[in-house]
C-alpha cells in the first residue's frame, strides 16, 4: 500500500505554515497536523507532530518544573523550513506502507499522534 503525505497545517499559528515566518527561524517549536492517506484517495487521517529547533526545546525544558520533559510525537529540525519540514515527513511517510490502513497508520504514530491511536473499536 502506497501512502502520501496530503495537507500540512498548524495547530497553534492561524498563518498556512508556507506563510508562516517565526520571528527567530532557529528558535520556534510548533505543532503541525499532517493529513495522510493512501495514494489515489482523497481520505485522509490526521497526525500531529511537534516541530521544533534544540534552542527553542533547551528553553522549554528550562522551563519545566524539574529540568526535564519527555519527548514524543517530535521532529527537531535546525532551523525554520516549510519546505524542508515536508520533505522530512514525506520521506518517512514514504517508508512506512504496509498491506493494510491500520498497519500502516501504527508506523506512522511511532513519529507523530495519530487521531485514531489507542481508539477502541
Amino acid at each position: 500500500m502506497k501512502v502520501e503525505a496530503k495537507t500540512f497545517d498548524s495547530i497553534e499559528i492561524e498563518d498556512p505554515l508556507d506563510d508562516f515566518r517565526p520571528a527567530d527561524i532557529s528558535n520556534f517549536g510548533t505543532w503541525i497536523r499532517v493529513g495522510i492517506g493512501t495514494s489515489g484517495s482523497p481520505a485522509a487521517d490526521n497526525f500531529e507532530i511537534l516541530v521544533c529547533t534544540p534552542t527553542w526545546l533547551d528553553s522549554y525544558i528550562e522551563g519545566e518544573k524539574d529540568g526535564a520533559a519527555w519527548g514524543r510525537h517530535m521532529l527537531i529540525v535546525s532551523h525554520y523550513d516549510v519546505d524542508q519540514i515536508k520533505r522530512a515527513v514525506e520521506r518517512l511517510v514514504s517508508r512506512c506502507g504496509s498491506d493494510d490502513w491500520v498497519s500502516t497508520a501504527q508506523k506512522i504514530a511511532r513519529f507523530a499522534h495519530w487521531e485514531f491511536e489507542d481508539y477502541a473499536a
